[in-house]
């Protein structure tokens, strides 16, 4: 929730959409339907009648379990990047750190002690990381 909590601060103050932590079923256009822990999308008019209706995320979230790294990882990170979504980050409190990857990535980026969002249309998010995994 602390991640969440300083998420959805800066995506309010800065107008970047929407973050939802909530289960929700996104398919985009394959059989499979995935299920991201947090994900944000662009502002929409209107609430969505369906999952089907929300716009590819611009970021997405996994939090790491014991049953859920290598599909976290592997199936799920490759999904997303072919689907496009900018950001894919893979929260491991174990490791306590995130991996960041973005579309077309082969290797992600490793951040231990703190992660440094870009947006481009706002000054970017740092994230204090030993706070999160406190």
């Amino acid at each position: 929730m602390r991640l969440v909590d300083q998420l959805l601060s800066h995506v309010r103050v800065h107008q970047l959409g929407q973050l939802f932590n909530v289960a929700a079923d996104l398919s985009f256009g394959e059989d499979e339907l995935l299920q991201p822990d947090i994900f944000l999308t662009s502002a929409m008019a209107k609430a969505p009648s369906s999952w089907e209706a929300i716009p590819l995320p611009r970021l997405v979230v996994e939090i790491v379990s014991p049953s859920s790294a290598r599909t976290d990882r592997i199936a799920k990170r490759l999904r997303y990047q072919r689907a496009g979504v900018t950001d894919y980050w893979v929260v491991d409190a174990e490791q306590q750190q995130v991996e960041v990857w973005h579309p077309h990535a082969e290797t992600g980026e490793i951040w231990q002690e703190r992660l440094v969002w870009p947006v481009p249309e706002s000054a970017p998010l740092i994230i204090d990381l030993n706070s999160i995994f406190a």
